[in-house]
């Protein structure tokens, strides 16, 4: 997909970036395995981190956010699971500066 990503954006890195995975397991839905998720999410931003470097593109963490909010239930849609608009407000905050600059040719 990153490779797709780069060829869509003409050969230009500096028009792609890496999200990282946010911690659904910090949500109610994952009080039971909350450490194994977050292990399996960290591994795999890791990764995610590690192929950005290597392909000279940008990576943005949007996984601390919601760990620091843990204890904040409106982070949180009612289902449970979900991310509250909140919480994807929050995210946009970190994004969005990033995002205009790619999109600034």
């Amino acid at each position: 997909m990153v490779k797709q990503a780069i060829a869509l954006a003409d050969g230009d890195t500096s028009r792609v970036l890496i999200i990282s995975i946010p911690d659904w397991g910090a949500s109610p839905a994952g009080a039971g395995t909350r450490n194994e998720i977050a292990q399996q999410i960290d591994n795999f931003n890791i990764a995610q981190r590690q192929l950005a470097l290597a392909e000279g593109l940008q990576f943005i963490d949007i996984t601390s956010l919601r760990r620091k909010g843990l204890n904040d239930s409106s982070l949180i849609a009612s289902d449970g699971l979900h991310f509250s608009a909140k919480m994807h407000q929050q995210w946009l905050q970190i994004l969005y500066p990033a995002l205009v600059k790619k999109l600034i040719f």
